[in-house]
């Protein structure tokens, strides 16, 4: 399944980053080149806050373009990939479709960092907070602070208190609300 929006090419770009060079076109026989695509608006989510890019398909009726990953360059969206098929070019409209299996893969590892964040608290206290991540599709690393090493009895009922909430199965849900609110409500708020 994919998340799927029409969108248009807004550049192509072509090259390493030292010899970037900037076109209107591209065609298949560039498949081993590294390329970018920016597009007026995308279904894409880049790279960002330790949450790894989307990958999927940019497609047109003259070509077709592999994503393997997405970044944020200021307030772009940049399409990483190759060419699989055909041409595509400056302006034209495109349909660009997400990766909705991967996506949710790593919807769960994001929720995950929750969970495990919500675990550390209980066990060690409020001085474990979240210092990064890294969240891929099913797989994540958490960095927190705490001043001692874990025992293996914090391990097992971190890991236990974790299970717990997941076997649960309870639904995601989110309001958006004025920053004041939100502390009001008691929002974990992270990283300043």
């Amino acid at each position: 399944t994919t998340a799927q929006t029409p969108a248009q090419i807004k550049g192509v770009i072509v090259g390493k980053p030292k010899d970037d060079r900037l076109v209107s076109s591209v065609s298949n026989d560039t498949q081993a080149e590294m390329l970018r695509i920016v597009l007026d608006r995308s279904p894409f989510y880049g790279e960002s806050g330790g949450q790894v890019g989307d990958t999927g398909k940019l497609q047109t009726a003259n070509g077709s373009f592999e994503v393997t990953d997405t970044q944020k360059s200021g307030d772009l969206i940049v399409h990483f990939g190759r060419m699989l098929s055909g041409t595509l070019k400056e302006g034209e409209t495109i349909q660009a479709s997400v990766d909705e299996n991967r996506r949710n893969s790593i919807r769960r590892a994001h929720s995950a960092t929750h969970v495990l964040h919500h675990a550390l608290q209980s066990r060690l206290g409020k001085h474990a907070q979240q210092q990064g991540s890294k969240v891929d599709s099913d797989w994540l690393r958490f960095d927190f602070s705490h001043q001692d090493s874990l025992s293996d009895d914090d391990l097992k009922l971190i890991e236990g208190l974790s299970n717990e909430k997941i076997s649960l199965g309870a639904s995601i849900r989110w309001d958006t609300v004025a920053l004041a609110q939100a502390r009001e409500l008691g929002a974990m708020m992270l990283f300043g």
